[in-house]
């Protein structure tokens, strides 16, 4: 019987985005923080004041994830809520500031290192196939 083609692709994209969170993970473990509390920090300060479900949304995950990730991430000093009416906005405290920008260049380098099999342009490829996937 022949393999789907359809699933092998699935499948391969499921191992491979596993291996890559699971080296991410690996490298944030010293820091005591996960790949979500990364991506959270990081979207906070690519938009910062946002709300916890505008945050939701950036981060593809529910507005029970957030909750979590928040907790921990303000527990630590790293962000900060203020109430405007029924709305909190979130911002990154100074300390926030400090390990995402400590952060970001590791993590940066850790996806070219993952990512170098591929020239620039098979980069690009593949950036446009998986936007042609994601639109459809």
């Amino acid at each position: 019987m022949e393999t789907n083609r359809s699933y092998l692709v699935w499948l391969n994209m499921a191992r491979i985005y596993n291996d890559i969170l699971k080296e991410i993970n690996e490298q944030l473990k010293e820091t005591g923080y996960s790949s979500s509390h990364f991506d959270c920090l990081n979207q906070i300060d690519i938009h910062p004041g946002c709300t916890q479900n505008e945050l939701s949304e950036l981060m593809f995950v529910t507005k029970g994830n957030i909750t979590h990730l928040l907790k921990k991430l303000e527990a630590d000093g790293l962000i900060e809520r203020s109430q405007e009416w029924k709305v909190k906005h979130i911002r990154l405290t100074h300390k926030g500031k400090r390990v995402v920008e400590t952060l970001r260049p590791k993590h940066t380098a850790l996806q070219e290192e993952l990512f170098s099999g591929l020239d620039q342009d098979e980069q690009k490829e593949l950036l446009q196939l998986l936007r042609k996937i994601k639109h459809k």
